[in-house]
């Protein structure tokens, strides 16, 4: 299973899931789990935790802390090198990690256990990671609504002061010359 990591978007996103290998007899070994008492059927294709805005922001400072407590830094020191974990989609918070967090800070993610067809809107500024349970194709859309405007904004702002060379500071590229402007109509 694919585990992009913990992050942050600069946008609100829709993400639909469209297909989801497997839909037949098999459930490559997950026909017993179950995912925040649901259980995992053949249609299901990907598992999400999304934080709350202001619970995202607490984990930019508490995430160092915690990987450190329950020692999943070994081996990673460009994650112990980051300032921005959020930014960086370094780490994926397991059962065990998730544990921990909530045991700290009172901070659990909602968890969504997506199907084959069901759309999940991820609000920008909101923590997030998706874990495919199995090989599929999710359709997705970023698209800014008004009530999340200030926090596209902070976020912009927060990739743009990344260093060049960092993988997300593409995300902000300003052009180096203006766009050229269209013909004036008559």
């Amino acid at each position: 299973a694919r585990r992009p990591g913990l992050h942050i978007d600069m946008a609100d996103a829709v993400n639909v899931l469209v297909h989801v290998d497997g839909t037949g007899s098999g459930l490559d070994g997950l026909e017993s789990v179950t995912i925040s008492g649901e259980a995992v059927d053949a249609s299901h294709g990907a598992v999400w935790h999304i934080f709350n805005e202001s619970d995202s922001l607490a984990l930019e400072d508490l995430l160092p802390r915690i990987l450190r407590e329950v020692g999943e830094f070994e081996g990673s020191s460009a994650l112990l090198d980051s300032t921005r974990p959020l930014l960086d989609s370094s780490i994926y918070l397991d059962d065990n990690l998730l544990l921990h967090l909530h045991q700290l800070a009172g901070i659990a993610p909602y968890v969504h256990l997506q199907r084959l067809g069901d759309a999940v809107i991820v609000p920008a500024g909101c923590a997030h990671q998706v874990l495919n349970l199995r090989s599929c194709i999710k359709v997705a859309a970023d698209f800014v609504s008004p009530e999340h405007v200030s926090s596209c904004v902070r976020i912009t702002e927060e990739l743009r002061q990344l260093p060049q060379c960092h993988h997300r500071h593409a995300d902000v590229r300003v052009p180096s010359r203006p766009p050229s402007r269209p013909p004036s109509l008559p």
